[in-house]
């Protein structure tokens, strides 16, 4: 995963989808570091999670041929590190961006450049030249920018991108109105500003923003224990418990998305690769 895109705003300026991801960096960063390979179950430092997408980048490197590979909000790096480990990247610069120093400190890898930006203060110099292509990656960052958030980011993002680069990222997204309902319902109440689209949307601001998308693919539901979010969150046990009556209430169970029991609660989070070309 990536982490969320950093901007500074003056103390009296009202909160923009930009100020509001800066936030929830902050929030968050008691999971930032060493401990972001541990939380939910390790999802984001699992090899074979992460297999589908990092085989779809591969493959796609292959045939682009790119001068750089770009993970935007990369967190630890652990997407390029994998690549490297692999060896499915051997001709290109792997680059991580990424606006938390705690997660960039953690990449060690020799071959991964680490670059402590925002998303929403990206520059293509940062990382490639004129006369050089790029390959752009992302898992899980999207949503930090809320539902105000999502379609200027979008933008921002492809006009540093050119003609024919590639965009792979994992994006998390709903199929079912009910489903999409009760996860947004968890993060409001969780006192956060993170948003998730419907698929039909998203891709319809995709294409909107100038991208072709050229295929999509199911990546493995992001486990989310009532434990973990409290700890993520800073969530007291009384609000957790009021959390999952509230959802319980409005959702009951929903099946795949929301489980509750005696000892707590989980969410559990789609996700959608999307493959998406500059247009």
């Amino acid at each position: 995963m990536g982490t969320t895109p950093n901007t500074t705003a003056a103390p009296d300026t009202p909160d923009t989808p930009e100020t509001a991801a800066h936030h929830e960096r902050l929030r968050e960063r008691a999971v930032h570091g060493a401990e972001w390979d541990r939380i939910h179950g390790g999802y984001f430092a699992s090899p074979s999670v992460a297999a589908t997408l990092t085989k779809l980048i591969s493959v796609t490197a292959a045939r682009a041929k790119p001068h750089a590979i770009v993970d935007l909000g990369g967190g630890t790096g652990f997407l390029l590190h994998e690549l490297a480990r692999r060896g499915l990247a051997e001709n290109a610069r792997l680059i991580n961006l990424d606006a938390s120093s705690e997660q960039l400190d953690q990449g060690h890898d020799p071959r991964v450049k680490r670059i402590e930006t925002s998303l929403t203060n990206l520059r293509r110099a940062q990382f490639a030249k004129k006369d050089e292509s790029a390959l752009f990656i992302m898992r899980s960052v999207l949503h930090y920018f809320g539902q105000d958030g999502l379609v200027p980011i979008l933008k921002k993002l492809r006009r540093i991108m050119q003609p024919g680069e590639y965009f792979i990222h994992q994006t998390a997204c709903f199929e079912e109105a009910a489903a999409a309902k009760c996860l947004n319902s968890l993060y409001a109440q969780m006192g956060t500003d993170k948003w998730y689209p419907m698929r039909t949307a998203l891709c319809m601001a995709l294409m909107e923003s100038g991208w072709q998308i050229d295929a999509t693919a199911p990546a493995p539901h992001l486990p989310l224990g009532s434990l973990d979010l409290a700890r993520r969150y800073n969530l007291a046990p009384a609000k957790l418990t009021q959390i999952q009556k509230t959802l319980c209430t409005e959702s009951g169970e929903c099946a795949n998305v929301f489980v509750s029991s005696r000892r707590g609660f989980t969410a559990y989070l789609p996700y959608t690769i999307f493959t998406c070309v500059a247009v």
